[in-house]
């Protein structure tokens, strides 16, 4: 027994831990796990009058470990444990701890030393538990603070913040903690601070999501400190160091801090016992005083705060607070001391941290405004010199030219209306200055703006695109992408201002919800292809949930109104591939009445005027062409699956597809065979005649074959034979995709003479199309193909490219237009929409695209990369002031002029 004694007593003192600002302690944690109710049964079974028989032996350590373990604890490490029935036949607890050498009076003068050694040792074992929400507590000497580190970061005018790491057994500040703790402690230098901890109180009643969290407070040795969670950052250094920089999330910041500072101007409290109202004001908002935790910014620091009764007025003369924020108010220039100032103090200082929230969101330097704004004053022959915001009664010129910048120059259309707001809040004049419930509202419904637009850019990333998101669950969440737009135009045109404020805080929550959900759907692995229908359906659910939860937020009598927006925005869909989708989405009782509106809105479009060149059927039966096994791979440079390499008839061919929606069968169907009927005519040289290069440049068509199961029709082109060539052998390339696998390689780049060859002709297949009344409209290096038996040679067959993908190919005097297509929307001219009829010069910029590709031998995709955030007006002009003008010394200065005719065409 003397063995597990010595060994329980050197797993005591191993749990030892040594506290920065007082004497070591045990945490209780670490007595509970070593002192198990068996091992206290080991300790005292050796003890008389507790050893009488086992079941007594039993019962007694029951009775330790519930009741007396510390004591048990205290006397074991002082090798004193058999004095334990002393305390527990008087019933003697651990509640009872700290003793004094009178409480122990039932040690004899013979035992008095037991009683030293206890009661000099107990308060090591029985550290100080920090409550959270706890009356101030008084810490009396002795007392054991469990700080395992308690380092200085920062100090102020009133007191001394410094970092504390608790252990986490010691302390009921945070429930459900693993691991150390860090808590911020404030020690103020004055002592008292009865006032302060009375506004910590009420602001802490509050439990705003961006007001810091008030712990507690006590007092050690004469000093007041108190209690937060540690935030290592704040807003100065958040705005040096840019750990993020959504705007959308900034602005809602900007909203959560205005409406944090509403309520505490207006300071209103009530529960079941009591109802408080208050005039309050902050007086020391700055950014040190703004601290960030994640993603959320967080009001601190109340030292200068006052929560007034509600009948008096809020001015008072200014205490303190940092020179910089402070408005022209905070100084009387006459008297020489500080002004008379109110709330409006806090709204200038608020105004001033937005401007610099407004520089950090457009991407500028914020250390570089402040330096901007530095001066001197000068006051007598003494000078100053500070980094304000207003200079003699009105606003400093580089806040003025600041305001201006962000006014006229801003992408960010957020930011643009954020800055009349900030110009409102920096009114030197504090009568007409705005006031907090205002901005509260104004940054509420920016910050609403601001998560639309994010959300707009995540939609687009997990939506349908008719490339390679087309399942069912696409299809779907694009419908949930317009209902989403539905939902924000009621909430922004029909509802009524007052609504708009009712229902901001609420909207913005759920806005969140949806972000976080489609970032988790952007985040998915790329296993759809292998999902059941069901599945599929399965992974826009928490979407659909999401978007139907921010519809409910619109009052009932604005429904109908959203149902009949949402069916609007889908049939006002320009782009017919993007209909179709959502046209043969499946009919869920959900969408069921949109669906149907979205098909008959595309049926209208796609057959609204048959294309018929003749009467003669080009449809061949579907056994008669034979596709490669290797046509169910990707092949590069054709666009996944829309070509394929087969036979028919003993000829090696060509099969470009054109699918259809599963529904267009029956009557529908026969107007889409007439159309298929007629791009074949146009095709087959027996039916219309070709001369010159056309005849090397477009492969002949010999008829078009029905795939009913897959939806989709394939027109068949044979290969010409070429002296030398196993026709057999040929793989089928793109321009595009000769280009990106040659960039880098010059020894593979195609000869100049070939180059120029392949742009003349294909510049005159063109020019024969437009002279009998045809249009492209699918120009692009994707469908300029060229044949080649292996990859690595591949360069040397650009010569004999030629020109394909004419299954949108119309008449010009025909009115159908399906408007651009979503996979060749940067060869497309800017002018080109859904509503603008397709015209010649439209191909000519197509076909000024590939000729720039040809002379820089570059593909478009990789300049478009580089400029993704311009519009295609803004592209076109980046090209022409760009890029055409390196094709002079690369292709001389007529290739460089023909191209810049062809891009400025229309």
């Amino acid at each position: 027994m003397a063995e597990i004694r010595e060994r329980l007593r050197l797993e005591i003192s191993n749990a030892r831990r040594d506290s920065t600002c007082s004497r070591p302690f045990y945490p209780p944690s670490e007595i509970s796990r070593i002192l198990t109710v068996d091992a206290i049964r080991a300790c005292i079974s050796t003890i008389p009058r507790l050893n009488e028989n086992e079941r007594d032996v039993h019962r007694f350590a029951l009775l330790i470990h519930k009741h007396c373990i510390r004591i048990f604890a205290i006397l074991l490490a002082n090798r004193d444990e058999a004095y334990i029935a002393e305390f527990l036949f008087r019933r003697e607890n651990d509640s009872r701890i700290p003793y004094t050498e009178n409480g122990l009076y039932f040690f004899a003068s013979e035992k008095i030393l037991v009683a030293r050694r206890f009661t000099d040792s107990q308060k090591e074992f029985d550290p100080v538990i920090l409550q959270k929400g706890d009356i101030h507590r008084m810490v009396r000497d002795g007392e054991v603070l469990p700080f395992l580190d308690d380092s200085k970061i920062g100090c102020g005018a009133f007191g001394t913040v410094y970092k504390v790491v608790l252990h986490p057994t010691c302390q009921e500040l945070v429930a459900e903690n693993e691991g150390e703790l860090v808590i911020a402690r404030k020690e103020l230098k004055f002592g008292g601070g009865s006032k302060e901890r009375s506004i910590l109180d009420l602001v802490g009643a509050l439990q705003h999501p961006h007001i810091v969290e008030y712990l507690g407070s006590y007092t050690h040795r004469a000093q007041t400190n108190f209690l937060f969670p540690y935030v290592p950052m704040d807003l100065r250094a958040f705005l040096e160091k840019r750990p993020f920089s959504d705007a959308d999330t900034i602005f809602e910041n900007a909203y959560g801090l205005s409406d944090a500072l509403r309520k505490i101007h207006t300071f209103h409290f009530k529960d079941q016992h009591v109802e408080i109202s208050r005039i309050g004001y902050h007086h020391d908002l700055r950014p040190d005083n703004i601290l960030v935790q994640g993603t959320t910014f967080l009001i601190a620091d109340f030292g200068l705060s006052e929560l007034k009764p509600d009948d008096r007025t809020s001015k008072t003369r200014l205490k303190g607070g940092s020179d910089d924020y402070l408005g022209p108010e905070s100084f009387d220039e006459v008297e020489l001391c500080n002004g008379t100032v109110g709330r409006a103090l806090d709204v200038w200082a608020f105004g001033c941290i937005l401007l610099e929230l407004a520089v950090f969101i457009h991407g500028e330097s914020v250390e570089e405004f402040r330096k901007a704004r530095k001066a001197v004053i000068t006051f007598g022959n003494l000078g100053i010199t500070d980094y304000a915001f207003h200079l003699k009664g009105g606003l400093r010129p580089a806040v003025e030219e600041k305001l201006r910048t962000l006014e006229q120059d801003s992408g960010n259309m957020q930011v643009t209306k954020f800055v009349p707001l900030i110009r409102r809040m920096l009114d030197p004049n504090t009568n007409t200055r705005a006031n907090i419930e205002d901005i509260t509202r104004e940054l509420g419904l920016l910050a609403i703006d601001s998560k639309v637009h994010s959300l707009k850019q995540h939609f687009q990333a997990v939506s349908y695109d008719n490339v390679s998101r087309k399942m069912d669950t696409h299809k779907l969440i694009l419908l949930e992408w317009v209902r989403f737009r539905a939902w924000h135009l009621v909430f922004d045109t029909t509802m009524h201002i007052g609504e708009k404020h009712t229902l901001t805080e609420m909207a913005i929550l759920r806005l969140n919800r949806l972000k976080n959900i489609l970032e988790d759907h952007m985040n998915l692995p790329e296993e759809e292809e292998n999902q059941s229908p069901a599945e599929s359906l399965k992974g826009s659910q928490d979407i659909r949930l999401a978007v139907e939860s921010l519809c409910e937020t619109v009052p009932t009598k604005y429904e109908q109104a959203l149902d009949e927006t949402w069916t609007r925005l889908v049939c006002d869909v320009k782009d017919v591939e993007i209909l179709r989708a959502l046209a043969s989405a499946p009919r869920l009782d959900r969408y069921r009445e949109v669906g149907i509106d979205a098909a008959k809105a595309f049926m209208c479009r796609a057959i609204s005027e048959s294309i018929r060149a003749g009467r003669q059927n080009r449809l061949l039966e579907e056994c008669s062409v034979k596709l490669d096994s290797s046509s169910a791979r990707h092949q590069p440079g054709t666009q996944g699956h829309s070509r394929a390499m087969g036979s028919f008839m003993t000829q090696k061919v060509m099969v470009e597809w054109k699918e259809y929606d599963h529904r267009w069968r029956g009557d529908p169907g026969v107007e889409i065979h007439r159309t298929m009927d007629a791009l074949v005519n146009l095709l087959d040289p027996e039916e219309t005649p070709r001369v010159g290069v056309t005849r090397t440049r477009i492969l002949d068509c010999v008829g078009y074959f029905h795939e009913e199961r897959k939806c989709r029709f394939g027109f068949v082109y044979p290969l010409k034979r070429k002296d030398g060539i196993d026709n057999s052998k040929l793989k089928l390339f793109s321009l595009n995709d000769v280009i990106g696998m040659t960039y880098d390689e010059e020894t593979r780049h195609p000869n100049l003479g070939d180059i120029f060859l392949l742009a003349k002709e294909l510049a005159a297949c063109i020019h024969a199309l437009h002279k009998v009344g045809w249009l492209h409209k699918k120009i692009s290096s994707h469908h300029i193909l060229m044949f080649s038996p292996t990859e690595d040679d591949v360069h040397e067959h650009v010569a004999a490219a030629v020109l394909a993908g004419f299954d949108d190919s119309r008449p010009e005097a025909s009115s159908v237009t399906l408007g651009p297509r979503v996979e060749h929307e940067n060869y497309q001219h800017p002018f080109y929409t859904q509503s603008v009829g397709f015209r010649k010069s439209f191909d000519f910029y197509s076909f000024g695209i590939v000729l720039l590709e040809l002379g820089i031998w570059l593909r478009l995709s990789a300049i478009r990369d580089g400029h993704r955030s311009l519009d295609k007006k803004k592209f076109q002009e980046k090209l022409l002031e760009y890029y055409v003008p390196q094709l002079g010394e690369r292709m001389g200065s007529l290739y460089r002029d023909a191209v810049r005719f062809c891009l400025m065409a229309d």
